[in-house]
């Protein structure tokens, strides 16, 4: 009897030996996700995807992370929560923490767009639509008649600069129900602007450099904005350089202390033309650094106005 159970114990444990030398492994040997860059505006939810090989690896425990929880989190099913504005990054890993994969997060509040892998602001976002936003190319289509002009407000898309800088861009004002062609309405405009982030109705103070439909014709305006009182360049027809009959320029603005100079550059012309030099001492050193979009048509009809701005840099 002593002998059978014997015999009984080695096959069984020879028998054991062989199944697990047939079990599959279930370490993982890689995993990936399925997205890799999210923009994602506060207060909204996405679930990341893993895939992981080998397939029977599947139930071995995934450990998430996010680098800034403050801008956004991340459980252990891979459901992401955006909290704030700001980057962060989704990364996902087996438990022994060999392989890894990760997303790149950018939350946005409700008013800001991402350009150029930046984050950018607005200002009076309902007065316009982006209709490209791709490489270095941001187009805005107007979706309401606004005006920058005394105290009036267009639309601003900027970013919060402090101290010294240079802005450019190239800028085309046409046609939203027609691209190819210039826009024609009534000072129809677009181009850069520094602008007081704490100015009000009551109070704006900015400068700015646009192109299009001038109270001159097609060309490029200069305007300087105090306690909401405009003063502008070209005021009628035939003021060149302004009024030069383009409907693209190279914009470009720069400060150096309390003085801002601006100048254009079109098709017509072989260098850098100074448009005109504004003193503003009474602006901080941190201003609202970008983009506008703005017209002085009025009633319940849009202006037919889309404006195109190519390579946007603000250089410091």
């Amino acid at each position: 009897m002593k002998r059978l159970l014997v015999i009984v114990a080695v096959l069984t444990l020879v028998s054991c030996s062989e199944s697990d030398t047939n079990t599959p492994s279930k370490r993982i040997s890689s995993i990936s996700l399925i997205d890799t860059q999210l923009v994602l505006y506060i207060g909204d939810t996405h679930t990341l995807a893993a895939t992981i090989l080998p397939a029977s690896a599947s139930d071995e425990k995934l450990v998430w992370v996010s680098a800034n929880p403050s801008v956004a989190t991340v459980n252990s099913e891979g459901k992401i929560t955006a909290l704030a504005s700001g980057t962060t990054e989704i990364s996902v890993s087996d438990e022994q923490g060999t392989h890894e994969s990760a997303c790149a997060v950018t939350v946005l509040e409700e008013n800001q767009i991402i350009y150029n892998n930046q984050i950018w602001d607005t200002h009076n976002a309902s007065v316009f639509q982006v209709k490209t936003n791709t490489g270095s190319t941001l187009q805005l289509d107007l979706q309401a008649n606004a005006l920058w002009y005394n105290a009036s407000e267009g639309a601003h898309v900027y970013r919060t600069v402090t101290g010294n800088f240079t802005l450019t861009a190239t800028v085309s004002a046409v046609k939203r129900t027609n691209n190819a062609q210039a826009t024609e309405c009534t000072v129809c405009l677009g181009g850069l602007m520094a602008r007081n982030p704490s100015a009000s109705p009551e109070d704006q103070d900015y400068v700015h450099l646009v192109s299009g439909v001038t109270p001159g014709g097609h060309g490029a305006e200069i305007k300087s904005t105090t306690n909401s009182s405009s003063v502008y360049q070209p005021t009628g027809q035939n003021q060149l350089p302004f009024t030069d009959a383009q409907i693209s320029h190279d914009l470009k603005i720069v400060r150096v202390g309390n003085t801002f100079t601006l100048s254009k550059k079109s098709p017509v012309d072989s260098d850098w033309v100074l448009l005109g030099e504004y003193n503003r001492p009474d602006l901080p050193a941190t201003l609202a650094v970008g983009v506008n979009i703005y017209t002085s048509v009025n009633g319940p009809a849009v202006a037919d106005l889309s404006v195109r701005y190519e390579n946007i840099q603000i250089v410091q």
